[in-house]
């Protein structure tokens, strides 16, 4: 009986130790990411989505594609930045075949990805109750499924830590996959109107609304 209760008092302290350290953690990212310009948050976004797969040359066919084009000379500047000035960011050298690859803490990366999550579950609820569109608005300019070739994996990690969660937030907020599905169609109108049905907007809203068997489909004709 005594063995029991100090185990369960050694739970319960590690627990409330784990949240004393998780606070402190994400106050410091919290104080870290608020020194980031629009362009190294933009990039370190990528980082997070590609779930720390990231060459140079996927970071340049992804940030060529969205609302926001950046300049291979500034792809290169920002990852300098993120890497020797904030270093928040890994370069890690492959093999002589292979791509060096950009990486984040597993801490970071978690960190980033929560962020990029709650950040576009925001944004598209202000657009479902305003009915307007801003233009720089994460879905418009980021992939929540990359380009991956051959890469199943990591496909199905961005359908779990990225489209999950953000479909999962909209089912709670707007209490059923009807409703869900309506609005977000009502987005896709939206896109039409502002001319951004071209871009990473509208193959993000058919990720949200399909199904999982309907989402291979979609990530298969992207």
């Amino acid at each position: 009986m005594g063995l029991n209760l100090i185990n369960i008092f050694s739970v319960q302290l590690f627990a409330e130790i784990s949240i004393v350290v998780n606070d402190v953690i994400t106050s410091f990212l919290d104080e870290q990411f608020q020194k980031l310009s629009p362009l190294e948050i933009n990039i370190i976004y990528w980082i997070a989505l590609r779930r720390n797969s990231a060459s140079l040359i996927q970071l340049r066919r992804d940030t060529i594609k969205g609302v926001t084009v950046v300049s291979p000379a500034d792809l290169f500047n920002t990852l300098d930045s993120l890497i020797e000035k904030h270093s928040l960011v890994d370069k890690n050298k492959n093999e002589e075949d292979e791509p060096d690859v950009h990486t984040l803490d597993l801490v970071i990366l978690k960190y980033i990805t929560n962020l990029f999550v709650e950040q576009s579950f925001y944004e598209i609820l202000q657009i479902i109750e305003n009915q307007r569109i801003k233009g720089y608005e994460l879905f418009l300019t980021h992939s929540f499924i990359t380009e991956n070739p051959e890469n199943e994996e990591l496909t199905q990690e961005q359908i779990k830590r990225i489209i999950k969660p953000i479909h999962n937030k909209l089912l709670i907020q707007l209490q059923s996959q009807q409703r869900v599905e309506e609005e977000l169609s009502k987005i896709s109108s939206l896109l039409e109107d502002r001319g951004f049905s071209q871009e990473y907007a509208h193959q993000n809203i058919l990720y949200l609304i399909s199904d999982r068997q309907q989402l291979h489909g979609a990530i298969a004709t992207s």
